[in-house]
């Protein structure tokens, strides 16, 4: 299980607005949101002072090998002393970079030397100096300014002379700046701390790329900064290789659309806004001497190291005007010009992208268009009136109920396990997925007839799978409409979310005070309703006395992320207390919307998907990323039916599963009853390879079987 992240940041008291900036006075707000907008203010770190970084065991977990017979020979003593052409021509290097921005009207900021007392802070873990790299104490992402946690000891000091930078800065900003910090690092600087470092963050608006070598920033750093900048970001985790410290060291982005790169620097995959921008391949060997660490102007001007004059020329091929000084003394440090400087303000747009739009899914503009024109209502949320608030003390509010005949009542006839709810010694409260499509409200109202309908289908299919194991409860709820998924242009879509959300919080609750009597319990739903669910889990369950009754939570077919604080994945058949997902695609089929776009409940907020590592179970093994399983084992399909009547027969071995993926890979069923949705539906669409509509009934009598497994293991265990 990943680190748990709890959204813990420290908020200092600077939002100086714009009223407090004289009257005709230039805007001088501190804000970057791109590594190409035109700089115009940049802190850039100072040569003096260099201290050679000492090694001992507590440190052994950051250094490569290779550095440690060094750092054992030399670490403590000054690099003047060790080294002093070195040092001098370090002092010069950055001293003429700083004079090469001034002469393009940059305006350059340098730290003062640390103190007597900064300077021992941490020596009982790490003795050392160095101011040389600005980059890395903190970042600027649009009008936040975050003091990050480095995970080099030594380093940790160099925060504070950064800090009356930006302090005095701030008293002549024209705008609000958030000033934040990362959690401090634990006493012992230990592997399992938050990281974040900025040599590590590449901005491209909206987005920011966060590398991972294991030397610097780590996942927990990454997900502390995605609670913090909220769900108008979406911040994407990139797997360096490790013989690099920082993501910067392979990747620079000189304008939209170009980047340098070197490919063997980098061992997970690019986030595909920038997979397949124009490129400028920087070699394993190059890299390792900076030649990928250059400095960004403007979009059309560069300052690169001198040895690295063939990146230079690779630049100007691509109309980039590249100036070029000697950097070589500096990079022996491990940084270069990225790593030099950190901007405050660099001039860039910025899509005008509201800070609450967090639904849509990244599809082709005609597509988009068609979605829009069939699903969404024709006024925004704000403008209409909500539909009528269930009272779910009326048993009409709730679709299933185990003392009265309802459709989640069914069985196959042909199942092993017949249904028994009057015997069950667990429930099951079940959130239905979305059934509602209409144009004329964002929420359908619960006695809306085609939406009653489809519930009475989700009950058959869905619902009825727990009937062996467990009593039914499943309430309906002011579902939010499909679109409200795929509103990319305002926040109807997530205010969508939260008025659903209101009314399955209101039921559980009602459950919970009316039905439960202290009974187990699982937590089921599938799309829409998993969503809820997650939230659900992550508000109402995890932390309180009920999370001790909870069997399972079958959130299928959403995009559960694996770290969800307090609780763990299912990792066997008769776990307890986990949670359980798939998704289910055919190996044509394009996971996007469920793995990179869909808007989900995490750390109190709703955010992309995109970046987290989800739930994979395979429903057929019930293991974690579980490998493929033959359809030879799949115990029984239900296919479609006409809701009318009473379910069919299980048709055997219908399709595997592999969940050793991100995603679980089926084969297309050989047999009626899976039909696709036509060719107007670019997602959730079995005619694409996306079986989204059949994650439950793909597998229905495994899930029966294991409903009935863990309940009795729970049971039993309980005793």
């Amino acid at each position: 299980m990943k680190p748990i992240v709890l959204f813990m940041v420290c908020v200092c008291s600077f939002s100086l607005l714009c009223s407090n900036c004289p009257a005709g006075k230039k805007d001088s707000s501190i804000a970057v949101h791109h590594e190409w907008g035109k700089l115009k203010e940049v802190i850039v770190g100072i040569g003096d002072g260099l201290i050679m970084p000492e090694y001992n065991d507590k440190v052994n977990f950051i250094y490569d090998k290779k550095y440690i017979a060094s750092m054992k020979e030399k670490g403590g003593k000054p690099a003047m002393d060790v080294d002093p052409e070195n040092a001098v021509k370090v002092i010069e290097q950055i001293n003429n970079f700083v004079d090469t921005l001034r002469s393009m009207g940059i305006k350059v900021y340098r730290p003062r030397r640390l103190n007597k007392t900064e300077s021992g802070y941490l020596d009982y873990i790490q003795k050392g100096q160095m101011q040389l790299y600005a980059r890395d104490p903190i970042l600027v992402i649009g009008n936040n300014v975050i003091e990050t946690a480095i995970k080099v000891p030594m380093r940790a000091k160099e925060k504070f002379p950064l800090r009356d930078i930006i302090t005095k800065r701030l008293k002549d900003n024209s705008g609000a700046v958030n000033y934040i910090a990362v959690p401090s690092v634990n006493p012992g600087f230990g592997e399992d701390g938050i990281y974040l470092e900025g040599g590590d963050v590449l901005l491209n608006g909206y987005d920011i790329y966060v590398g991972n070598s294991g030397h610097g920033s780590n996942q927990a750093g990454i997900d502390w900064l995605q609670n913090v900048l909220g769900p108008k970001y979406t911040v994407h985790a990139i797997k360096v290789n490790p013989e690099f410290e920082h993501l910067d060291c392979v990747l620079s982005l000189p304008r939209p659309g170009l980047m340098v790169i070197c490919r063997d620097g980098i061992t997970g995959k690019l986030p595909e806004k920038i997979r397949d921008w124009d490129a400028i391949e920087v070699s394993l060997d190059e890299a390792k001497q900076l030649g990928a660490n250059l400095l960004v102007v403007d979009e059309n001007t560069c300052i690169v190291d001198k040895q690295h004059h063939r990146v230079a020329e690779e630049l100007r091929k691509r109309g980039i005007k590249v100036t070029e000084i000697p950097y070589d003394a500096v990079a022996t440090w491990g940084g270069a010009f990225r790593c030099s400087h950190h901007p405050l303000i660099r001039e860039s747009v910025l899509s005008p992208t509201p800070e609450a739009i967090v639904t849509g899914a990244t599809l082709p503009d005609k597509d988009q268009q068609r979605l829009k024109k069939i699903f969404r209502p024709a006024s925004l949320f704000k403008d209409q009136a909500p539909p009528p608030k269930p009272d779910y003390a009326a048993p009409g509010a709730w679709a299933a109920l185990p003392d009265r005949k309802d459709d989640a009542d069914v069985a196959p006839p042909n199942t092993r396990y017949p249904e028994a709810q009057k015997d069950a010694a667990a429930d099951v409260f079940l959130i239905h997925p979305t059934g509602y499509v209409k144009l004329d409200s964002w929420n359908g109202p619960v006695d809306d007839p085609d939406a009653v309908k489809a519930v009475s289908l989700v009950m058959k299919y869905l619902a009825s799978a727990f009937n062996a194991a467990t009593c039914v409860y499943a309430p309906r709820y002011r579902q939010a409409t499909l679109y409200a998924f795929l509103d990319y242009e305002t926040d109807s879509g997530i205010q969508a979310l939260d008025l659903a959300y209101s009314d399955v919080e209101r039921a559980f609750e009602h459950y919970v005070n009316s039905y439960n009597r202290g009974r187990p319990f699982i937590l089921a739903g599938h799309s829409q309703g998993s969503n809820h669910g997650l939230r659900l889990l992550q508000e109402k369950i995890i932390g309180t006395p009920l999370q001790e009754r909870l069997i399972a939570a079958y959130l299928v077919g959403m995009a559960i992320p694996d770290s969800i604080p307090g609780i763990s994945p299912s990792g066997s058949s008769n776990d307890a207390g986990c949670v359980i997902s798939w998704t289910s695609y055919t190996t044509n089929g394009n996971p996007q919307f469920l793995t990179s776009d869909m808007a989900i409940w995490q750390g109190g907020q709703y955010r992309k998907c995109a970046g987290l590592s989800l739930v994979q179970v395979n429903p057929l093994s019930w293991k974690l990323h579980g490998g493929a399983v033959p359809a030879s084992l799949n115990p029984g399909s239900l296919p479609y039916y006409d809701p009318s009547g009473a379910p069919p027969a299980l048709v055997r071995k219908v399709t595997g599963a592999d969940a050793s993926g991100p995603v679980l890979i089926i084969a297309k069923p050989g047999v009626p009853g899976f039909p696709g949705s036509g060719p107007n539906l670019p997602i959730l669409n079995a005619d694409f390879g996306d079986y989204h509509n059949y994650d439950y009934v793909l597998f229905y009598e495994s899930i029966r079987k294991n409903a009935v497994d863990r309940v009795r293991d729970f049971v039993r265990k309980s005793r």
